[in-house]
C-alpha cells in the first residue's frame, strides 16, 4: 500500500479559509493555540480526536475525505494475490 493521497491538514485549512473561521475560534474549537492550527495544516496526517472536533466546529465530514482516495479495486486485486 502507498502513501495515503489525502492532506488532510490542506483540506482543513481550505475548508476553514471557505468558511471565513477565525484561527481563534478554530483554537479553541480543538482546544489549543492559533500557533497550533497552524501546525495542523502543515500535517497530511491528523488525530482522530482533534479531526473529530474540527468535523463538528465547521459541520464537514474530514474523514470522508479518505473514503475518497480508497481505490477498491486495487485493494481487491491485493488480497486475491495473497490468496
Amino acid at each position: 500500500m502507498g502513501k495515503p493521497k489525502v492532506h488532510i491538514g490542506e483540506v482543513i485549512q481550505k475548508v476553514a479559509k471557505e468558511r471565513n473561521v477565525c484561527m481563534q475560534d478554530l483554537a479553541d474549537a480543538v482546544g489549543c493555540s492559533p500557533k497550533n492550527i497552524y501546525k495542523i495544516f502543515k500535517k497530511q496526517n491528523v488525530n482522530t480526536e482533534v479531526l473529530l472536533r474540527l468535523s463538528i466546529f465547521l459541520k464537514y465530514d474530514f474523514f470522508a475525505e479518505f473514503s475518497k482516495s480508497i481505490h477498491f479495486g486495487e485493494y481487491a486485486k491485493m488480497d486475491t494475490e495473497i490468496l
